[in-house]
C-alpha cells in the first residue's frame, strides 16, 4: 500500500493505493424509495406482497447494495394488511346442514368471521383510495357465493368511469379480451369479503341468517350471483324443476313466454 499527497490548488488530499477493504471508498446511493412508493407500485400493478418483495430483491441485486430499498418492507406489507383487522370480529351463527346419515337437515352452530359495520368499514376505505374520497356516489356491489366450502359475501366498491362502465356491460369474453390484466374496481383484486364462514351450504336459511349479521340496509348495492343462488334466495327450486327461471314463470321447455315474477 502506498500513499501519495497530492498538491493541488485547494486542499491537499492524500491518495492512497492498493488500499485494503476498509479503507475503499463506498459507492453513495441516493436515498431508497420509501415505503409508500413501494405500496403505490403495488397497488396500481396489482401485486401480492410476495411478487412486491420480489421486486425489492431484484432491485437489491440490480444495484448491489440492500439500501436501494427502505429496509422493513415485508413487515410493512404485514402490516397494511391488517389496518383493516378492527372492522371484524369471530362470531357463531345459527346454519342448516345435511348429516351424515340419510342427509337429513339439521341445525348446527358454525363460525364465521364478519365485518362488524359496513358504513365504518366503507368510510375507512374511500379514506385510503383517493378516487373515492371525492366520489360522493360510488357504486356498490355486493355478491354471495357458496364455492371452495365457503359461504361468503363480498363486496366491490366502484368508482364509475368510462373504463368501469364499458367493463360492466360487456359479456365475460369480452371483458377477458378487452380488460385483460387490469385492475378495475370492479375486480376481483379490489373485492372485500364481508363475512366468511366454512362448511356452509348454499340455502335460503343459511344466507338469510348471515345476511341479517350484516347491516347491508345501510347502503344502496347491487347484487352479484350465479343462477343457482338467484333461485335460492328468490325461494324457487333448482333449474331442473319444471319452473326453473330467477326472472319470470316460463315452463320448461319454454316453447312459449311467462308472466313476469314479482319480488318484493
Amino acid at each position: 500500500m502506498h500513499c501519495f499527497l497530492a498538491s493541488c490548488a485547494g486542499r491537499p488530499l492524500n491518495l492512497t493505493v492498493n488500499a485494503t477493504a476498509k479503507h475503499k471508498l463506498s459507492p453513495t446511493f441516493p436515498s431508497p424509495p420509501p415505503h409508500s412508493t413501494m405500496l403505490s407500485m403495488q397497488t396500481k400493478l396489482g401485486f401480492s406482497n410476495k411478487q412486491t418483495l420480489s421486486v425489492a430483491s431484484m432491485l437489491r441485486e440490480g444495484v448491489g447494495s440492500r439500501k436501494a430499498v427502505e429496509p422493513n418492507l415485508a413487515q410493512k406489507l404485514i402490516s397494511e394488511g391488517r389496518k383493516l383487522m378492527g372492522h371484524f370480529s369471530f362470531k357463531t351463527f345459527n346454519v342448516t346442514v345435511k348429516s351424515d346419515e340419510g342427509g337429513k337437515a339439521t341445525a348446527a352452530r358454525k363460525p364465521v368471521v364478519i365485518c362488524n359495520n359496513i358504513s365504518h368499514f366503507v368510510s375507512e376505505v374511500a379514506r385510503h383510495r383517493p378516487d373515492l374520497r371525492n366520489d360522493s356516489l360510488p357504486m356498490y356491489t355486493l355478491g354471495i357465493d357458496g364455492g371452495s366450502g365457503f359461504l361468503k359475501v363480498c363486496l366491490n366498491i366502484i368508482h364509475m368511469t368510462d373504463r368501469e362502465q364499458e367493463h360492466l356491460t360487456k359479456s365475460p369474453v369480452m371483458k377477458r379480451q378487452s380488460l385483460s390484466g387490469s385492475i378495475l374496481d370492479s375486480g376481483v383484486k379490489k373485492l372485500f369479503i364481508l363475512a366468511v364462514s366454512p362448511e356452509v351450504p348454499e340455502s335460503y336459511n343459511n344466507v338469510k341468517s348471515l345476511l341479517s349479521l350484516l347491516d347491508i340496509s345501510s347502503l344502496s348495492f347491487t347484487l352479484s350471483w350465479d343462477m343457482k343462488l338467484s333461485n335460492i334466495l328468490i325461494g324457487s327450486q333448482n333449474h331442473a324443476s319444471k319452473f326453473p327461471c330467477a326472472y319470470c314463470e316460463a315452463c320448461a321447455p319454454f316453447e312459449s313466454s311467462g308472466r313476469i315474477r314479482t319480488i318484493g
